[in-house]
């Protein structure tokens, strides 16, 4: 595309979860400055809105929460709603986001947790699983921070 060009026109919101496919799966689009992927909810139970998930391996773009610490690489994160199981969505792969509850510091590397959890890396030590972000803000309790997330989708 040239300088001037204008990309495809999206009609579906990223919010939007659907049980047909309504886009093809793996398509990516950029929306308010953040890369989704659209892909398929193959956990078996809902997700919450702010987990990790990662690519189930049993078909293309078919994601599920990771039920153990660290166990693979997150592919999407569901951004901006829960998702019920069997449905279809777009899951942010890069950008700002509020991620499930956890205390951190405006600046703490978080990573992957249990179930499609963040946790922060602790400094000073080895992290036990990849880097995939940055607090944006200083958080307590059971807030939701917003955080840059780069993910592998």
């Amino acid at each position: 595309m040239g300088q001037y060009s204008v990309g495809p026109i999206s009609f579906q919101g990223v919010s939007t979860t659907v049980g047909t496919a309504a886009a093809e799966l793996g398509e990516r689009k950029i929306f308010n400055g953040s890369e989704y992927l659209y892909c398929y909810n193959g956990t078996g139970s809902s997700v919450t809105q702010g987990a990790l998930m990662v690519m189930s391996g049993l078909s293309g773009y078919t994601m599920t929460r990771s039920s153990t610490e660290s166990a693979d690489l997150p592919m999407v994160c569901a951004a901006n709603t829960s998702i019920a199981d069997g449905q279809y969505f777009w899951g942010l792969v890069r950008g700002v986001v509020s991620v499930m509850s956890i205390a951190v510091a405006a600046g703490d590397l978080i990573g992957v947790g249990d179930d499609g959890a963040i946790k922060t890396a602790v400094t000073g030590s080895f992290p036990t699983g990849p880097i995939v972000g940055k607090a944006l803000e200083t958080t307590t309790g059971n807030a939701q921070p917003s955080c840059y997330v780069k993910l592998f989708g």
